[in-house]
């Protein structure tokens, strides 16, 4: 399959259309995919959203909610 590099800031970007990301099992509302590079190839790994992940972030997240003020004193001082 070819697929066009297009212009994003400094860098080039793939576009992966809807029939792509369904192939690899990305959700609608998703942000992330796996890539990395292997013997000058750029792999992208079937998308796993593990209920691990999901609960790691959300955790994050009210963490920040509650002591992203802390967080902040604590980088400034």
């Amino acid at each position: 399959m070819l697929k066009k590099l297009v212009n994003i800031g400094n860098g080039k970007g793939v576009i992966l259309d809807r029939t792509l990301l369904d192939v690899l099992g990305v959700p609608e509302g998703a942000t992330e995919i796996e890539v990395k590079v292997e013997d000058s190839r750029i792999i992208i790994e079937k998308f796993v959203d593990s209920e691990e992940k999901r609960r790691f972030r959300e955790i994050t997240k009210r963490m920040l909610e509650v002591y992203g003020e802390t967080f902040k004193k604590l980088k400034d001082s």
